[in-house]
């Protein structure tokens, strides 16, 4: 995290003008879960490097009520939850028993990187609901069925509020259909990117 990093707006214009510095044209943006949100907030201020976008089990928005609890509390939660919550089969899960002390290492990174970027508001942006209207591209949603993160009906309401958006719904997946079901997911993504 570079030091001068507070926030999602940080990592959102990093991307955008990493796209200006590569001069990319026509780029199919993909983003998963906190990049997915990055994704679509990227989306809603400049679409003109982007010729697609997909969301992957996206978080960033607030679907209910103000005191509906949309995402579930990675922080909160003991492990074991986390990861029935994250993985249709657990057994998919990488098992910290067989992991490097580099692989180790790189997962705290990460999850002080999703702290930073996500703690507050918790995984969202209170006004990115209201700018989704703003996407102008080809959007797919790609949810895994068994996300017990962020709920099919969650990517449902993320569909609705992007215009002609569509969402496929991956059977046997948890939040990383790419994971769980990586041939069907590819197949997804290949298809659309190819439209």
């Amino acid at each position: 995290i570079p030091e001068h990093f507070d926030g999602m707006d940080d990592l959102i214009y990093l991307h955008l003008d990493l796209m200006d510095a590569l001069d990319l044209h026509d780029a199919v943006v993909v983003g998963m879960s906190m990049g997915g949100w990055a994704a679509a907030e990227m989306a809603v201020r400049n679409t003109s490097r982007m010729s697609k976008l997909i969301l992957v089990d996206a978080v960033g928005i607030k679907a209910g009520g103000r005191d509906a609890r949309d995402i579930a509390d990675v922080f909160g939660l003991p492990q074991d939850d986390v990861t029935r919550l994250l993985f249709h089969d657990p057994a998919n899960a990488p098992d910290p028993a067989t992991l490097t002390d580099e692989q180790m290492i790189e997962i705290a990174a990460n999850r002080i990187a999703l702290a930073m970027y996500t703690w507050e508001p918790y995984m969202h942006n209170p006004k990115l609901r209201y700018r989704l209207h703003r996407i102008r591209v080809p959007t797919l949603l790609i949810w895994g069925e068994s996300d017990g993160l962020v709920s099919v009906t969650y990517a449902e309401a993320y569909r609705d509020l992007i215009p002609g958006a569509e969402l496929v719904v991956i059977p046997k997946a948890g939040h990383a259909p790419q994971v769980e079901q990586p041939d069907l997911f590819c197949d997804h993504v290949y298809q659309f990117a190819a439209k």
